[in-house]
């Protein structure tokens, strides 16, 4: 408890000692600021072979202050997790009833006005949440404005397309995300299926809808296919690993596949805070450490200067 009280006592020193950094007098200005306008070209694409860039400023995870005059933005970079007495979580709790936002965005799977229902209950506030649903409750109860970072399906394809992939391309990476994450973050979210290729069926039909592509040829003989064809592998579920759809630009197919579908996701995202860190005084926005780390340059641009918060 006394570690605990600590570790709340050393983040809000930090939160609060932010003010005492160098702040470039020049982009300092009155309540009537020019709206802050993020330069979408500084988007970071991260690397098999690490750049200075692809390295984390803290061992996570760990939380990013950014001010301009008025406008004030913290940004938890996580790994994701499910443990609700994890750092993470913790943080979440302190962040949103010390800095008192005016919005939060999360990272939860694209919603219209509300998340579905069978979505909310897979959130227990008191036993196993993922950060991004955690927070959006959270935040919710305080009743304070939370909103979603991810585009929608149809605008990912859309730009996708322009960019290079094929149909079938779009629908066979958007279900290999989800066998990928099948081994994603805790230990407790590996996930061995009874039949995996119905599982696997399962998710094409539900892309179909998700993308719009209802009138596609495309089944899980052609998602194998292509996996096999372009991994130079034979495909076995158990051999997937969410590292396989890191955007990587040096990386293997799904992962050069992940940069293009990733595009639409760090602008849509980036973009969504702009627009809300020009709406109010106070963003907080809750991410995975992989989207700070391409958001990154953007945001240091935007306000000049940042202070990173170990937890």
């Amino acid at each position: 408890f006394i570690m605990k009280r600590l570790i709340y006592i050393l983040i809000f020193i930090s939160l609060l000692s932010c003010t005492v950094a160098k702040r470039d007098k020049n982009r300092l200005v009155s309540s009537h600021e020019n709206l802050l306008k993020f330069n979408m070209s500084l988007i970071h694409t991260l690397s098999s072979n690490p750049t200075s860039e692809d390295i984390h400023p803290s061992k996570l995870p760990y939380c990013v202050k950014y001010k301009l005059g008025t406008k004030e933005l913290i940004y938890l970079s996580t790994n994701h997790t499910s443990d609700v007495q994890s750092k993470t979580h913790k943080a979440i709790d302190f962040i949103l009833k010390e800095f008192k936002p005016s919005e939060v965005i999360v990272e939860i799977p694209p919603f219209q006005e509300n998340p579905s229902d069978s979505m909310l209950k897979r959130c227990d506030l008191e036993e196993k949440c993922v950060e991004g649903l955690y927070a959006y409750k959270k935040s919710k109860i305080l009743g304070i404005d939370v909103t979603g970072g991810e585009p929608q399906h149809i605008e990912v394809l859309k730009n996708s397309l322009e960019l290079g992939i094929s149909e079938r391309e779009m629908m066979f990476f958007y279900t290999y995300r989800g066998v990928a994450s099948w081994r994603q973050g805790d230990a407790d979210r590996a996930y061995d299926p009874d039949n995996p290729r119905k599982e696997i069926e399962s998710y094409i039909k539900n892309n179909k809808k998700r993308l719009g592509l209802l009138n596609i040829k495309f089944d899980y003989n052609d998602f194998v296919s292509i996996y096999e064809n372009n991994m130079n592998a034979v495909f076995n579920y158990k051999n997937s690993r969410y590292y396989d759809i890191a955007p990587y630009k040096d990386g293997h197919y799904i992962q050069k596949l992940s940069v293009i579908v990733d595009k639409t996701r760090e602008e849509t995202i980036l973009e969504k805070t702009e627009e809300l860190i020009n709406r109010s005084s106070k963003v907080f926005i809750i991410y995975g450490s992989g989207h700070f780390l391409k958001h990154r340059p953007v945001l240091k641009e935007a306000f000049k200067y940042e202070n990173v918060i170990s937890l």
